[in-house]
């Protein structure tokens, strides 16, 4: 399947019991997890430590504290903690005000093809949308949802895969 999304993590158990009080502050929960991960850091954080952020962020959603969440947002780089949609949520029900946002901003990069190429795309498929598709971009979704179910979670890791973090947090 697209991407590289690891969901079998689960948050330590002090981070857990923070993340469900309402009386831990954000920065309280996240220093929980911080504190449980070796050399972390929001700021650059390894690929290990990206993996812990996004589950921790996955798992605020999940218990409603989208207080973390957005948090999460504004100290870790962009790419890092995953959609704010549901990451199970399939391509075809995005909303249409978030996708056509998505879709306009990337056909007007020049590398929307390289984002149609790890979607699965082949080359005769890509210069064919290249040519007679207003936003080729959102004909490539389209495409390759067709071929293979593909979810906002796998979505947002093709696009970050594809050096577009900034992107990737649109979803």
């Amino acid at each position: 399947m697209l991407g590289n999304n690891d969901k079998s993590l689960v948050l330590p158990h002090k981070v857990s019991e923070s993340l469900q009080s309402t009386l831990d502050s954000p920065k309280e929960v996240v220093d929980r997890l911080l504190h449980n991960l070796d050399d972390a850091s929001l700021e650059h954080p390894k690929p290990e430590s990206e993996k812990w952020i996004r589950c921790l962020a996955r798992n605020a959603k999940e218990h409603s504290r989208i207080d973390v969440f957005t948090y999460l947002r504004e100290v870790a780089p962009a790419g890092t903690t995953g959609p704010k949609l549901p990451e199970t949520l399939l391509v075809q029900e995005i909303p249409k005000s978030r996708l056509m946002e998505l879709t306009i901003t990337l056909s007007g990069r020049e590398d929307w093809e390289i984002f149609a190429e790890k979607l699965g795309l082949t080359p005769a498929e890509i210069r064919f949308l290249d040519k007679r598709a207003k936003n080729q971009v959102l004909e490539v979704l389209v495409h390759a949802s067709q071929k293979d179910l593909i979810t906002v979670g796998n979505l947002y890791d093709v696009l970050k895969d594809c050096g577009m973090p900034i992107l990737a947090d649109l979803l």
